[in-house]
């Protein structure tokens, strides 16, 4: 130690002299500031960056817990939507089977609807047939035939057509009142319903009906018709009109089995089926009629 002053210790390890080392000048002015915003700006972006994924993770977790419950009703009804559609499809199968299976049907009621109108028809045709030989007698009192009524009706209608028709009383199968409740007193009396044996004795004696104007028997004041039932006779009863629009022109005007118009007009024959035929044939003929039409008597056809 010389001098007071110590010398100083090389800090490099041995065998290495000194190294002549060059520092920098530490910044100063406008470098300093700008080194400092640099330094400043990247802090700044690291710090914001860290507070924006926290922020955003806060934001996500606070969004998450307040949606929950949402997210149920939403997973609930997307479930029940999905079930929805599912059965609105096994609905739209089931109404698709169902409505074959309503075609079918239809067209069995429609074929059935046929055929019972083709059964009605038949036991309506054979219903009329069963009473074509039968008489309607009105204005009969209620027990003037007695036990008998078979026998005294054929006496009553021997005596009434003549015995040109009938040398003997026509032969009648039987008789009896109309199926009804039995009238009180002075109310009308029950119409009698006798079935001739022959179709042609039937004939004569509606034949007889028509020509006499005032037939009576015993004092009674009575009527003989053809007994049909009663859908035959509105059927019929359709015809009236033209009837007797056809009537007061001079036509003879008749009916055939079972609803059928026969007209003899100025020599010539016309059958009307439908009643709205027999209107048109008045509205276009019945102006020109100046006189009477055939003479020939009236017969029964039915």
């Amino acid at each position: 130690m010389t001098g007071g002053r110590k010398t100083p210790i090389s800090s490099h390890p041995e065998g290495e002299g000194p190294t002549s080392r060059t520092e920098s000048p530490p910044p100063a002015g406008e470098e300093w500031n700008r080194v400092f915003e640099m330094v400043v700006r990247d802090f700044s972006e690291e710090v914001k960056a860290e507070i924006e994924a926290e922020i955003e993770a806060m934001v996500n977790s606070k969004m998450a817990e307040a949606l929950a419950p949402l997210q149920l009703v939403l997973d609930g009804g997307q479930k029940r939507l999905e079930e929805g559609k599912k059965r609105l499809e096994e609905l739209q199968k089931v109404a698709a089977e169902r409505s074959q299976q309503v075609g079918v049907l239809e067209r069995k009621v429609a074929g059935l609807a046929v055929t019972q109108a083709q059964l009605e028809a038949q036991v309506e045709d054979q219903e009329h047939r069963s009473r074509q030989q039968n008489l309607r007698i009105v204005g009969l009192p209620e027990g003037i035939e007695g036990r008998d009524p078979t026998k005294y009706v054929a006496q009553m209608l021997g005596s009434l057509v003549g015995r040109e028709s009938f040398p003997n009383p026509p032969e009648i199968d039987t008789a009896h009142r109309s199926y009804r409740p039995k009238p009180k007193a002075g109310n009308q009396p029950r119409a009698i319903i006798a079935k001739m044996h022959r179709y042609q004795d039937l004939e004569r004696i509606l034949i007889w009906a028509r020509q006499s104007n005032n037939c009576s028997w015993e004092g009674n004041k009575i009527r003989i018709y053809q007994d049909i039932g009663a859908h035959l006779v509105k059927r019929r009863a359709k015809f009236n009109t033209a009837k007797a629009a056809l009537y007061k022109n001079g036509a003879r005007c008749e009916m055939l089995y079972p609803a059928t118009l026969w007209v003899t007009y100025q020599g010539r024959d016309h059958f009307f089926k439908v009643p709205a035929e027999a209107d048109k044939f008045v509205a276009e003929h019945s102006w020109k009629s100046g006189g009477k039409g055939s003479d020939e008597t009236p017969a029964e056809r039915d």
